[in-house]
């Protein structure tokens, strides 16, 4: 790859809750053993806290990988860029088809407000480019954490995409008070 950057933000500076209380009420565990008798109280309420967890670390993962992003010097190669972009768009044609059963050229303003909350295609194709150079810049981030040499990986290297070691870290320190009403 020859995109790169300089100065990458350490994102174990980023602060977080390390402590976080979760609370399942008894109106979900009951509607929950409404709708599946074969479930009992345990199971409802496990599912319900790893969820919870799950929900966490990934909202805590966003904000890590958000704050990295700005507060690193990103160098995008425009190849890699353009590559990224096809990609993306490519991804995102092929979701529309099968998930809406229509072709990007007959997304309507609610369609293009509803999915990405921009009015017009022009404006998707926006942020499709966003999400392209987001990519670049997550694939360097995550090689780079996983000792992979940046100059041999490309946008389709699923090991460029690791983030294991954001959510390790996240969960090493995390302690999780769980409370069910009673």
């Amino acid at each position: 790859m020859k995109s790169y950057f300089k100065n990458l933000y350490n994102y174990q500076l980023v602060p977080f809750e390390k402590e976080i209380v979760l609370f399942c009420s008894r109106d979900y565990i009951n509607e929950a053993l409404n709708i599946r008798k074969d479930l009992n109280e345990e199971i409802v309420a496990k599912a319900f806290f790893a969820s919870e967890i799950d929900s966490y670390i990934e909202d805590v993962a966003n904000k890590i990988l958000e704050i990295v992003m700005e507060q690193t010097e990103w160098f995008l190669d425009d190849k890699e860029k353009e590559a990224a972009y096809q990609a993306e768009l490519d991804e995102t044609i092929t979701s529309i088809e099968e998930t809406e059963g229509i072709s990007f050229d007959e997304l309507t303003t609610e369609d293009c407000l509803d999915f990405w909350g921009v009015e017009t295609k022009e404006e998707v194709l926006d942020e499709i480019r966003i999400a392209a150079d987001f990519r670049i810049k997550y694939a360097l981030f995550c090689s780079y954490h996983n000792g992979l040499d940046l100059k041999a990986i490309d946008l389709f290297t699923p090991d460029a995409f690791n983030s294991d070691f954001l959510v390790n870290y996240i969960k090493k320190d995390l302690i999780v008070n769980k409370e069910i009403e009673l």
